[in-house]
């Protein structure tokens, strides 16, 4: 499935999949940049995601598939 991500300010800002029926989603940050939710067209959470001081996962919940997390970077399982 093919992702489009808006950017702004260098920050990722939402991201959708398809045409313009697609799911949109957007990303809330920290002051740090991380990606503390994500947020559907509604306002509902998707995702929300709590770090350690260093970026390792405190907490997370997630209904929807993302790869930016800790100062809005993209999150590799295989190094954490």
């Amino acid at each position: 499935m093919e992702k489009t991500y808006v950017y702004g300010n260098s920050q990722i800002l939402s991201q959708h999949t398809g045409g313009t029926g697609a799911s949109r989603y957007f990303y809330l940050h920290d002051r740090l940049g991380s990606v503390s939710q994500v947020i559907d067209t509604s306002g509902v959470v998707q995702a929300n995601y709590t770090y350690k001081p260093f970026g390792q996962i405190l907490d997370a919940y997630a209904t929807v598939d993302n790869a930016f997390m800790f100062t809005g970077q993209y999150y590799d399982a295989g190094v954490n």
